[in-house]
């Protein structure tokens, strides 16, 4: 059997086996990549450096009014007004 039903003309039980057939390799498939770990390293990654992305945007927000002020000093240092 092809895979194709459309224009051929076959008995229930040629049906039945080829639904069958396609239901197992379905299972088969889902079965596998049950078991495939290969995406959850990558998923893995992704959260870690969503975590660190994180903690760097919080430090560097909350230093922001003090690097500000070192720049400001700094300034005002170089060319007194």
């Amino acid at each position: 059997m092809s895979g194709n039903l459309s224009n051929k003309q076959v008995g229930p039980v040629k049906i039945a086996v080829f639904l069958f057939t396609k239901e197992m390799l379905m299972l088969n498939f889902l079965k596998a990549l049950r078991r495939d770990e290969r995406g959850v390293s990558a998923l893995e990654y992704a959260i870690l450096g969503a975590v660190v992305l994180a903690a760097i945007s919080l430090a560097v927000s909350g230093l922001d009014t003090d690097i500000a002020a070192a720049f400001t000093g700094i300034g005002d240092a170089i060319n007194p007004d």
